[in-house]
């Protein structure tokens, strides 16, 4: 075993970014999703790191990227707790029909202790 990993020399792929514990949670149904992810945090080396010029708009749950400043690597983008209380901090774009118009659903930490609402227009 050759630096740590597995048997034979370690060769990392051409254009690896980081080759570090990147500080996975368990694989999980985390919001909105609807298929199992593992989360990260800020603590993590895919936190931020991917190239935006090949990064999906969207994660594997849903939620657009980026969010808090750059792109994560992987399937889950990291959303930022609220700084203060009814701040919405991740959205998920649920339809994208024809013409001007989407639909939106907004995620919010405590959905139970009040109601957010947007006005009718554009937002963004």
């Amino acid at each position: 075993m050759e630096n740590g990993v597995g048997a034979g020399p370690f060769t990392p792929c051409p254009g690896v970014v980081a080759t570090g514990n990147p500080h996975l949670g368990p694989l999980l149904l985390n919001e909105p999703g609807n298929t199992p992810t593992m989360a990260i945090d800020k603590s993590s080396p895919a936190f931020n790191a991917a190239d935006s010029s090949t990064s999906l708009a969207v994660d594997q749950r849903g939620i657009h990227r980026p969010q808090d400043g750059g792109f994560d690597i992987g399937a889950y983008e990291f959303c930022p707790p609220p700084r203060v209380f009814g701040e919405v901090t991740c959205g998920t774009l649920t339809h994208a029909p024809i013409g001007n118009n989407a639909a939106f659903t907004i995620q919010t930490p405590c959905p139970s202790e009040g109601q957010v609402g947007l006005p009718i227009g554009v937002n963004s």
